[in-house]
């Protein structure tokens, strides 16, 4: 099931709490009935606030995030297969291990994100920056790299496939 029409119910606000979430955060929760499609588009840097891989798939398979802001996010293991990332800005966000293959990651900006064991492969990354970025293990087989910047892109153990 696709997360982004899961409802983030009273439990996870709970968590949350114990969590020590800010004050801010648990006001926008509790402001409206939230999905996690919302946090994940609006709220990128609270995200992470509950380990919900445990307990959510993660599955934001063909999601449209253009122009999201998901700078510094913590989206490890999340699955993005075909989701729409054009021009997003993932500066510094931690996406290794994630699924993002045939992604539309056009223009986005990936400067210092970490796409190590990322599945990339058939992605669009045409104009997306990406200086500074790790790639270790990466799967770009058969993606579209033209006029990209991989200007001190870091392959560490194992390099990009």
């Amino acid at each position: 099931m696709s997360c982004e029409k899961i409802v983030i119910t009273p439990d996870w606000i709970s968590v949350a709490e114990s969590l020590e979430a800010s004050p801010e955060f648990l006001d926008w929760l509790r402001a409206e009935p939230r999905t996690f499609g919302e946090l994940l588009r609006h709220h990128a840097r609270w995200f992470s606030w509950a380990n919900v891989r445990q307990l959510v798939p993660l599955n934001f398979a063909k999601m449209d995030l253009y122009r999201a802001n998901l700078r510094g996010a913590r989206l490890h293991d999340i699955f993005l297969l075909e989701a729409n990332l054009e021009q997003a800005d993932l500066f510094g966000a931690r996406l290794n291990r994630a699924c993002l293959h045939g992604a539309n990651l056009r223009d986005a900006y990936l400067n210092d994100a970490d796409l190590s064991e990322a599945d990339l492969s058939f992605a669009d990354l045409r104009g997306a920056r990406l200086q500074d970025a790790i790639f270790a293990g990466a799967d770009l087989r058969g993606a579209d790299v033209r006029y990209t910047c991989l200007e001190n892109r870091k392959e560490e153990s194992g390099g990009i496939t």
